[in-house]
């Protein structure tokens, strides 16, 4: 029996979906991550086989993000802090490191908070 290439790209697409729903991933705390590289990655392209957050809220929406909230949001900060910094002409390498220095040690979830307050030039 042939498909069209409408039904088999449907089916591919749906596949695609279940694949990357391997159990309705849940963002763990932002401390349970060990870098802001693997912040970066986890946002983009996912970790440990799990869906990128971009892919999970493309895919569910405000129903998953408002379940994952305080984790989205601490990760968001640092997302949108090395975005800002990509805009200023920087390498993500160089404001990733940059970024990993100034944790110095401190948890992610110290890192988000300082890009919680006001930007001032300090936060640079």
């Amino acid at each position: 029996m042939a498909t069209t290439s409408a039904s088999s790209a449907s089916s591919s697409s749906s596949a695609e979906v279940t694949k990357l729903n391997p159990e309705y991933y849940h963002l763990p705390e932002l401390d349970s991550l060990d870098t802001v590289y693997d912040v970066w990655n986890e946002w983009n392209v996912g970790l440990n086989g799990n869906p990128s957050v971009i892919t999970l809220l493309e895919t569910y929406g405000t129903t998953w993000a408002s379940e994952n909230k305080d984790p989205l949001i601490a990760r968001k900060k640092i997302i949108k802090e090395i975005q800002v910094r990509i805009n200023n002409d920087l390498a993500i390498d160089e404001v990733i490191n940059d970024m990993e220095r100034m944790k110095a040690g401190q948890g992610l979830s110290w890192l988000s908070k300082k890009f919680g307050k006001k930007r001032d030039s300090t936060n640079r």
